[in-house]
């Protein structure tokens, strides 16, 4: 564990530099929850911690921006990625942003042929960052966006935006042909159980 290994290693080596402070991991838990991730910076901020490693998921960076830009709070992520967040503040994060996803993403469907492409997305930061930047590069190809499906995060049960997904799909096949029209899927591990659900329908 941290206090264990890390702690002991890092604080030796900060007084062989000469300085006094001590290095002290607390771990918190923001239970898969944005607002919970924003209590969780405020409490820190309440003990006197300045400098946070969190904000994996960008939902979360994002609803803890405001705060921590307000309080001269850092956060450090590992993971965000959304273009929505790419600005000065006091968010730093360590993986490219996804403006980079799109274009490709456009590039690659137009090289498959595909001329009409409908998208699910669900309803977050990042992928709703990938998907504002496709609607501009795919029309830009040639390509036609047939619509939007957007969904929260705490759907598991996608029948009815399948139903839907399925018309809209069905009517694009008569005037496009099977083969030049595709469906675009932007979320996270959610697309297990929305591909399983979606046999159900023949489109």
């Amino acid at each position: 564990s941290s206090d264990q290994i890390v702690e002991p290693d890092v604080n030796a080596y900060l007084t062989k530099l000469g300085y006094q402070p001590k290095y002290e991991v607390l771990i918190d838990n923001a239970e898969g929850q944005a607002t919970t991730h924003l209590e969780k910076m405020q409490s820190f901020k309440s003990m006197g911690v300045n400098l946070i490693i969190g904000g994996g998921y960008s939902s979360f960076a994002a609803a803890a921006l405001s705060y921590i830009n307000q309080n001269n709070q850092l956060l450090l992520s590992p993971a965000s990625t959304s273009p929505t967040l790419c600005q000065p503040d006091n968010l730093f994060r360590l993986a490219p942003n996804d403006y980079v996803q799109s274009p490709i993403i456009a590039e690659m469907l137009t090289s498959w042929g595909i001329k009409a492409c409908l998208v699910i997305v669900r309803g977050e930061t990042s992928p709703d960052g990938i998907y504002n930047i496709f609607e501009k590069e795919f029309p830009a190809l040639g390509g036609k966006i047939l619509g939007k499906i957007r969904y929260a995060p705490e759907v598991t049960e996608f029948s009815g935006y399948m139903e839907t997904a399925n018309n809209i799909i069905s009517k694009a096949i008569e005037e496009y042909g099977a083969k030049n029209v595709a469906v675009l899927f932007l979320g996270y591990y959610e697309g297990v159980t929305l591909i399983t659900q979606a046999a159900s329908y023949p489109a």
